[in-house]
């Protein structure tokens, strides 16, 4: 398991590091040279705040999912909680 991780995470990292190569004439052919500055800088800028606050919304959700069993659960258990 901890070898296809590895393996996982480098064809992961692999890609990511394609795309933001080739992103910026990419983005040069469909808005033209000029905004392509503006327009990369904010692409980089939501890929970071996803990156960061993807998980942590998980997380949370995760968590409200946990509480929420273990309500109902406990009101199974005991009715009178």
């Amino acid at each position: 398991p901890l070898y296809g991780f590895i393996a996982s995470t480098l064809a992961a990292v692999s890609i990511f590091g394609g795309v933001f190569a080739t992103l910026p004439a990419y983005e040069a052919d469909l808005f033209g040279p000029k905004s392509v500055g503006a327009i990369h800088g904010r692409m980089l800028l939501f890929t970071s705040a996803s990156a960061i606050m993807g998980p942590a919304l998980l997380l949370r959700l995760r968590a409200m999912s946990e509480s929420a069993a273990l309500k109902d659960l406990l009101a199974k258990v005991d009715p009178e909680a």
